[in-house]
């Protein structure tokens, strides 16, 4: 069952649930068996009600769900986050604008969410200001529903975990000292890591601090030559970055 807009001829409008546009004019007449109720194509009315002496028309509209409305737009929804992004990297990394000439559109959050940790890193701006901006952007936006737009962008964009994976990034010794063990923290990191994180591992590693999470999470992020080089204290080629 779904919720139908009915727009009567003087320009009001009620709200009816019902299976079908057709289910809601017959709720809406439901005690009246002598009507016939008849789809139309239209503008201004889809459907028309016939009685003994008068016909009314009326414009029936499904009330789509947040989900119908991101699938029907979806290709202007894709269009608008990558404005998003490229606003985004040139507002917080002015100096560093790399675009989107490169990126499909099933790379796109992937790159977004990288770009959002990339700005994380480099400025220590959090992802609760970026996520602000980012939704002023889309208030100020008149082509499609600002609430539709930004419930894509939340779905598709995780700002938590950037920001734990940032936090980790910016500190692996307390990040180390917090958990259990080190794979506690793989999946925040997207079982990945960058030359400046393995350095910073290899420091800590060298100065004998958590070595045993430390290659337990090189270990589970498939980084299997780096941890055997940290076992056999071979840092020299990690510092250097």
């Amino acid at each position: 069952m779904a919720q139908y807009k009915i727009f009567r001829q003087d320009g009001s409008a009620m709200v009816v649930e019902a299976d079908t546009h057709l289910d809601a004019l017959r709720d809406l007449y439901r005690s009246r068996s002598d009507l016939k109720i008849t789809e139309v194509e239209g503008k201004d009315a889809n459907h028309f009600v016939q009685g003994p002496r008068a016909v009314k028309t009326y414009k029936v509209e499904k009330i789509l769900t947040l989900d119908e409305q991101i699938e029907r737009d979806s290709a202007i929804l894709m269009k608008m986050a990558r404005e998003l992004y490229l606003k985004v990297e040139k507002k917080y990394l002015p100096d560093d604008v790399y675009g989107l000439d490169n990126c499909g559109d099933y790379q796109l959050f992937m790159w977004f969410e990288a770009l959002l940790e990339t700005i994380g890193l480099q400025t220590g701006i959090k992802m609760l200001t970026i996520k602000k901006y980012i939704a002023d952007l889309i208030l100020a936006q008149k082509k499609i529903d600002a609430k539709v737009l930004y419930a894509y962008v939340d779905r598709n964009v995780d700002f938590d975990k950037i920001q734990q994976s940032v936090d980790i990034r910016s500190d692996f010794a307390t990040a180390l000292k917090k958990v259990k063990r080190g794979t506690d923290l793989s999946d925040i990191l997207g079982y990945a890591f960058s030359d400046t994180d393995i350095k910073h591992l290899a420091e800590l590693h060298k100065a004998n601090k958590y070595r045993s999470k430390i290659e337990s999470l090189l270990e589970d992020c498939n980084f299997h030559t780096e941890c055997g080089d940290f076992a056999e204290h071979d840092y020299d080629k990690y510092l250097k970055y």
